[in-house]
């Protein structure tokens, strides 16, 4: 295994603190606390890839990404077709998952690892949305999530292992505004698309700016988007998977237990009082 940086080199220069603010909040308890850290979240590297994945497909994305993600970050005019918009939306997937396994607990699933490997596009069962922002910089937040679901009628067993896994990234680089969520249960992937069916719902009602959903369906588009996602906005669509886990209504055919899960913000511009 070799280590892999979360993000590209020409993605960290926008790094201008050597100090990082951390929020951590629990999904459960509610309870929240801010660190400080020496080591910027963009510095990070994550062990958890091989030589050949490393220097392969993953470079390769990186380097197809780029001629398209660099202007838009800088808030060029920029015309994006369909093939493009789904490389973006592949490349956010792949920054989630890596940036996932960068925390001790995460939600991100094996099978959907497999499946970004062996067909290079993210499951249908994840959302990428996409968004303008006017933050100049970098800022990320990661929400995880997991559930019990138990058919109607019944209850969650008593320490089962959770069969509902909700993973959030969510990333403001430049002009540009990420929103990434991945979902997988033990029910299958047509339960796994009724829950993020449900978040996109949620998400499209929180906010009146434009947030072009790049999959599943990548259109072309063109950039930049009005009016930004502001920093309301934001605080919004990135506690999805927490309101999702406190508030859902039942699925069809289940009921959902308690959620264990937590939140974990990094910013790298002073954060708001």
């Amino acid at each position: 295994m070799t280590k892999e940086h979360v993000f590209r080199n020409a993605y960290r220069r926008l790094h201008t603190d050597e100090v990082t603010n951390y929020r951590h909040k629990n999904l459960m308890s509610g309870d929240a606390r801010n660190l400080r850290g020496k080591t910027p979240f963009e510095e990070t590297q994550v062990k958890r890839v091989c030589a050949q994945c490393n220097n392969g497909w993953m470079n390769d994305l990186e380097v197809a990404t780029e001629p398209t993600l660099w202007p838009m970050v800088h808030g060029k005019q920029t015309l994006v077709d369909a093939g493009s918009a789904q490389l973006l939306a592949l490349w956010a997937v792949k920054t989630c998952m890596m940036r996932a396994f960068a925390d001790p607990h995460h939600a991100v699933q094996q099978s959907d690892l497999k499946h970004v490997f062996a067909n290079r596009r993210p499951p249908d069962h994840w959302r990428v949305f996409l968004g303008r922002t006017s933050s100049n910089g970098l800022a990320e937040n990661t929400w995880w999530s997991q559930s019990l679901l138990s058919e109607t009628g019944t209850k969650p067993k008593l320490g089962a292992e959770p069969n509902l896994h909700l993973q959030q990234h969510n990333l403001m680089i430049g002009d540009v505004f990420l929103s990434t969520i991945g979902c997988a249960s033990t029910y299958g992937t047509s339960t796994a698309k009724v829950v993020v069916d449900l978040m996109t719902s949620e998400i499209q009602s929180t906010t009146t700016s434009q947030l072009l959903m790049l999959w599943p369906q990548p259109q072309q588009f063109t950039w930049p988007f009005e009016p930004p996602v502001p920093a309301a906005g934001f605080a919004m669509v990135g506690s999805a998977v927490e309101r999702f886990a406190r508030e859902s209504p039942p699925l069809p055919g289940a009921s959902l237990g308690r959620p264990v899960g937590g939140f974990l913000s990094h910013f790298v511009f002073p954060a708001e009082d």
